[in-house]
């Protein structure tokens, strides 16, 4: 066995030791908190058993109309509630009976004038305005699209020029027999 190893088994022995000391310190300590709690609580119980505490009655009456005073509030508030839920019932059912009594009278009444209404419409005014309006918007798109297409075919336009200028300031800067020149007006 190293020495190195020897040392750890002995460090580790050790505080073994140590903790189980120190459990048994600890519950040592408890046990005479304990003790000392019990001891505390029979001479409270001893002194409390044998004395006579008078209270004046000005703090119990104040006690007392305090108690009254929030258990009052608690009825009211309690009380309050339910009649706004019971007047609230009643006034949903009241309308709903209202309107299930009126709705055949009312539905054939909204019925009736809504075929008057049809009746009375100018079918040829509104196709020509739903034409023109459907125009307008076909108009709209058409020209969004256009514009698009004009942009397109302006920056290719400009992409085609810029190599044709390229090709021909190579072509203009050889110096040969044949020169030859190409220019885009």
């Amino acid at each position: 066995m190293k020495m190195s190893e020897y040392l750890s088994s002995i460090i580790g022995l050790g505080a073994i030791v140590f903790g189980i000391a120190g459990i048994g310190y600890g519950i040592g300590c408890r046990k005479r908190m304990n003790d000392v709690c019990d001891k505390i609580n029979a001479k409270v119980n001893e002194v409390s058993d044998n004395m006579e505490i008078d209270i004046p009655e000005a703090i119990v009456k104040v006690a007392v109309d305090n108690a009254v005073k929030k258990e009052a509030e608690y009825q009211v508030k309690n009380a309050t509630t339910r009649v706004i839920f019971d007047i609230e019932s009643s006034i949903e059912n009241k309308v709903n009976k209202a309107i299930e009594e009126r709705y055949s009278d009312i539905s054939k009444s909204v019925g009736t004038r809504i075929v008057k209404e049809l009746s009375n419409m100018d079918l040829s005014k509104l196709r020509k305005q739903v034409r023109e309006d459907a125009a307008e918007k076909v108009a709209d798109k058409l020209e969004n699209e256009l514009d698009d297409i004009v942009a397109k075919f302006t920056n290719n336009l400009n992409s085609i020029s810029m190599i044709y200028e390229k090709m021909a300031d190579k072509m203009s800067t050889k110096t040969d027999d044949n020169e030859i020149k190409i220019r885009l007006i």
